[in-house]
């Protein structure tokens, strides 16, 4: 446990374990302590009373038992997006990806790890705040439905739809363009104009499966921030008259600077931790190989050799039904091969001259002490 815990303290990233049956919680690293404003985990133990439910958003209550769950009906991990209220008493969006583990003596813990992305989730909430708005604004034009949803697993902008029928010699149009450009970043108004020329898109634009349809993006614009939009034309024959326009709008939030579409976030923030795992087997691994005075290429030629036997496997023993992703994760934590070395007292492990008996078996134990300490 104590190996466990360094290795969590040099992790950037947030850490916690709860037992996986109660869900008490166990342990939560010092960078999660940080995101939360919390000093010390006795504080955080008390303010969650044991329980990270009770931090939980109550709107996001069911999301998490609902993940636990999942890991009981077999599923390895999972991810999701929750809010969670830090010391302050303010509401923080979390990203937590969870894992199921085992202790020294086989019980079941559930291991995760925590981002902090509220900053990212308040610009895709201003976002759709402003296209909403837009939208409720423009609502006199619409003889359809428009709304806004949120997809609440990944927290991603689901979009907004307004829908009228627009006949290209209404005068309404013109009061309509004029008041969507009000809302539309000046360098994108022109070309929305152009765009919006109904005469030029019914004569020039092809027909495809018995309809016409193209589409802009553009930016909305407002004191509080900016927003992406697209605009889709399209003709719909409506009670025999084909020169009827149906008009979508449609949020498209992640296209704009920042990476605010959280379910591609999610799966970069993932990848970054997984590479922070990844360093620091290796940092660990070469002060071992410094520890025990082993050449500086010692842990480069193991993932070498590794990555070579296990594509040979592959390639000549499909039986075995060796992919790509196992090859990774074996070459990855091959270093970790003399972990156990850590247990072994310095004037064994660096003994100029030949063990004696007593020596080589307490050596030889490195290979259960390497094994305790990869099941935690």
């Amino acid at each position: 446990e104590s190996s466990f815990e360094s290795i969590c303290k040099m992790i950037t990233t947030g850490v916690m374990i709860d037992e996986f049956l109660s869900g008490r919680l166990l342990y939560a690293n010092k960078k999660l302590l940080t995101i939360l404003g919390y000093s010390t985990f006795h504080d955080f133990y008390d303010s969650c009373r044991g329980h990270v439910l009770h931090l939980i958003h109550p709107e996001d209550a069911d999301a998490y038992p609902t993940a636990i769950n999942m890991l009981r009906q077999g599923k390895n991990d999972f991810d999701l997006v929750i809010r969670i209220h830090n010391q302050q008493g303010q509401y923080m969006y979390i990203i937590v990806n969870g894992k199921r583990i085992f202790d020294q003596k086989g019980v079941p813990l559930v291991v995760s790890t925590c981002h902090d992305i509220t900053h990212s989730m308040q610009i895709v909430m201003n976002r759709l705040r402003l296209h909403q708005e837009v939208m409720e604004d423009m609502s006199e034009f619409f003889n359809g439905t428009y709304y806004v949803d949120v997809d609440k697993n990944t927290y991603t902008s689901v979009g907004s739809v307004g829908i009228r029928f627009i006949n290209e010699n209404n005068g309404v149009f013109a009061d309509f363009v004029k008041k969507l450009c009000r809302r539309i970043h000046p360098a994108d108004r022109r070309y929305v104009k152009i765009f919006l020329d109904l005469e030029d898109f019914l004569s020039n634009t092809p027909s495809k499966n018995g309809y016409q349809q193209k589409s802009i993006r553009y930016r909305l614009h407002s004191k509080k921030g900016e927003a992406m939009q697209e605009l889709m034309l399209s003709t719909q024959n409506h009670e025999g008259n084909s020169h009827l326009v149906v008009m979508v709008f449609r949020n498209v939030t992640e296209s704009v600077n920042e990476p605010i579409n959280v379910s591609h976030f999610l799966k970069y923030q993932i990848n970054q931790q997984w590479e922070q795992y990844w360093k620091t087997i290796d940092l660990m691994s070469s002060l071992l190989e410094h520890r025990s005075q082993e050449s500086g290429q010692h842990v480069h030629n193991i993932k070498r050799y590794t990555r070579c036997l296990l594509e040979c496997m592959a390639q000549h023993m499909p039986e075995l039904q060796v992919n790509k992703t196992e090859i990774e994760e074996i070459v990855n934590l091959s270093p970790l091969h003399d972990i156990g070395k850590m247990g072994i007292p310095d004037n064994i492990l660096s003994k100029p001259g030949k063990l004696n008996p007593e020596e080589f078996e307490l050596m030889k134990s490195h290979t259960i002490i390497g094994a305790d300490i990869t099941r935690l």
